[in-house]
């Protein structure tokens, strides 16, 4: 499957800043619709991801991708940049949801001057909290998506550019979540993803890839591991967090826009794919 090449011009500064820390980087179970890079400065911390305890270490430079639950630790001193991203994104692929990226890279020299430039240009993008509780909520998410859209064009062109070299380098080490090479597969999860708020028919897809339904469904699911109707849902529903998380739509709203619009059916699609309702989902965004 071809990676879109406009995908990293979606990516928008959401905060940045330099946090230190002393015995105080313990939190667990923290899941955001942002991505986070961290480059640490001095000290060290333990980053559970993936089921896996990782050291956080000077010289490095680390991705948590959004949705990506993790907990995090720290004995003793730790300094770190931080630099949350999200995507922008109307219609079309997420790049996360594209391709698997590396947890680490090691750094290079002139990456704190890069980190450095962000916060000299956007020091009202900087946390006034350390503790994801406050920060990672729906109001404070909202407010500075807003920031960002009203920053100064020259800062945002700048910032753009920064947070593109430094995913740059992630990109050139990730690997494709599918690694589809089916010209007719392909051209399905294309039509599939420029409109979540469309809910084509897997008759209409099938057509669409010049398959019978039976072998399109057998197909599809050789290829990416799944049924079709379970990909439409499962990024119809990725799409729905992120509203529910950084907007203060209605769920009806929210539900239209990703093509439920038989909104208790939505409710149950949603509970299926997070264990909860919209609603609880949105309220965890909401604990200040």
């Amino acid at each position: 499957m071809s990676i879109k090449n406009d995908s990293l011009g979606n990516l928008r500064l959401l905060n940045v800043g330099l946090s230190s820390h002393v015995n105080d980087w313990t939190y667990f179970n923290v899941e955001s619709p942002f991505s986070r890079l961290y480059l640490v400065v001095k000290g060290e911390a333990i980053v559970n991801i993936y089921g896996r305890d990782h050291r956080l270490l000077p010289g490095n430079i680390y991705l948590i991708p959004p949705f990506t639950s993790h907990s995090n630790r720290c004995t003793g001193s730790f300094s770190h940049y931080y630099l949350h991203v999200y995507e922008d994104i109307v219609s079309g692929e997420s790049i996360f949801e594209q391709l698997v990226f590396p947890f680490q890279l090691p750094s290079r020299h002139f990456d704190i001057t890069l980190f450095e430039t962000l916060c000299e240009h956007n020091e009202q993008m900087k946390l006034k909290s350390k503790d994801p509780k406050v920060y990672d909520n729906n109001s404070s998410l909202i407010k500075y998506m807003r920031r960002n859209r009203e920053r100064p064009l020259a800062d945002k062109l700048e910032s753009s550019g920064i947070i593109s070299f430094l995913m740059s380098r992630f990109v050139r080490e990730a690997i494709p979540r599918f690694n589809i090479h089916d010209p007719r597969i392909t051209k399905v999860l294309r039509i599939i993803n420029n409109d979540l708020s469309a809910t084509p028919s897997i008759e209409k897809l099938a057509t669409e890839a010049c398959l019978c339904t039976d072998h399109f469904i057998r197909l599809f699911r050789e290829k990416t591991g799944m049924t079709p109707l379970h990909y439409i849902n499962q990024k119809k529903i990725m799409k729905a967090q992120f509203f529910l998380a950084t907007s203060d739509m209605s769920i009806k709203e929210i539900a239209r826009i990703t093509g439920y619009h038989d909104v208790p059916y939505f409710y149950r699609v949603f509970r299926r794919f997070t264990l909860q309702s919209p609603l609880q989902y949105r309220e965890s965004f909401n604990k200040i």
